[in-house]
């Protein structure tokens, strides 16, 4: 008996993307539970994958994360990107705004930093120069500055200009004239520790990287902006995903046969 050819892919519209991600799907111990392809092909039900789907709905169904990818623009493009890991390897998917399909991939853990590099669109930008203090901002700033209201986000275009002009001058320059994006990393996981959740946010813009972080002293805390090539932020991106340690935690956790 030949074994099944396994679909490393399907594609499913938009609304059942959002379902699934919803619905923590596909769950093999609820019943009710459907997965229905963008070509109307039910690919998970009572509890079964789809002949051909079992080893990506398994990858699935033994997720132990979830990596929420954002890119927003001044003009208000807007790339989303979801990554499911677990002990299998990864599945992902992305889509701007106007995608009505999504197509989820299956691939090794490998792949992991050229999806995340892909979907936030990062590139190589000038190294900032040396020797400076962080900008202290209002955080509210970093959304308004991507405000679908014309009023709001200038406003705010003006003020994180004006707090990093010192440091960082062609940024500056780049948010007055609204050639900048909002990316975000915000990741969660179940690890040795516990469940994590950790978030990377910055501005990119072509003269370079605005990295923000939160400064926190006693009982207060502080959101800044500073310069940063854009190797910090891959080296932030690592520190909020799981460790070595928790990857061998998902694989010892499986049951057997899996």
């Amino acid at each position: 008996m030949t074994a099944t050819t396994q679909h490393t892919s399907f594609t499913v519209s938009a609304a059942s993307l959002d379902a699934m991600i919803q619905d923590n799907a596909p769950d093999p111990s609820n019943d009710a539970q459907q997965i229905i392809g963008a070509d109307g092909a039910v690919l998970f039900s009572a509890g079964q994958a789809a002949p051909g789907y079992e080893e990506i709905m398994d990858s699935l169904a033994w997720k132990q994360g979830l990596i929420l990818l954002s890119r927003t623009a001044s003009t208000g493009e807007h790339q989303r990107g979801y990554v499911w890991m677990s002990p299998q390897g990864i599945v992902h998917t992305s889509g701007d705004a106007a995608a009505t399909t999504f197509t989820l991939q299956a691939e090794s853990g490998g792949a992991f930093f050229r999806v995340l590099i892909d979907v936030l669109g990062l590139q190589a930008r000038p190294a900032p120069s040396k020797g400076f203090d962080p900008a202290r901002i209002e955080e509210r700033l970093l959304w308004e500055i991507i405000s679908a209201e014309s009023g709001p986000q200038h406003q705010a275009r003006e003020a994180l200009a004006s707090a990093v002009a010192g440091i960082a001058p062609g940024p500056a320059a780049d948010l007055r004239s609204g050639e900048y994006a909002v990316i975000t990393a915000t990741t969660e996981f179940n690890g040795v520790q516990g469940q994590q959740v950790g978030r990377v946010l910055a501005i990119d813009t072509p003269a370079g990287l605005l990295m923000h972080s939160e400064e926190r002293r006693l009982l207060r805390s502080a959101h800044v902006l500073e310069p940063a090539p854009a190797w910090v932020l891959l080296a932030q991106l690592i520190t909020t995903m799981p460790q070595p340690q928790d990857i061998a935690w998902w694989v010892e956790s499986l049951p057997e046969g899996r």
